[in-house]
């Protein structure tokens, strides 16, 4: 897996810096993140149930995972519609999410 860093240029250009990392998934990992965390976060049923849906059949999981594989780095959701998944990124605790 390609994991890319950004460093702000002048006059708003980003350049890209390649790095190797390896990333081990699988539907065991996945349903191993524990979501509990984030039970009080939901108001409505449908959303609640959605959100701690098993893997496979809802991507928060995966999302929450991926938070794991950052340390102290800015993510960004890009389409909120509930804001859901920019909680499941704030899962590990120590990356800023922008949503």
């Amino acid at each position: 897996m390609q994991i890319h860093k950004t460093l702000p240029l002048r006059k708003g250009k980003i350049i890209f810096l390649k790095k190797e990392r390896n990333m081990i998934l699988s539907q065991t990992v996945l349903d191993a993140v524990d979501l509990s965390q984030f039970a009080g976060r939901f108001v409505n049923d449908n959303d609640r149930e959605e959100f701690f849906g098993p893997a496979g059949s809802q991507h928060y999981r995966l999302l929450a995972w991926l938070s794991t594989q950052f340390y102290g780095r800015t993510l960004i959701d890009i389409g909120t519609h509930k804001g859901s998944s920019a909680l499941a990124l704030s899962y590990s605790g120590v990356n800023t999410v922008h949503t």
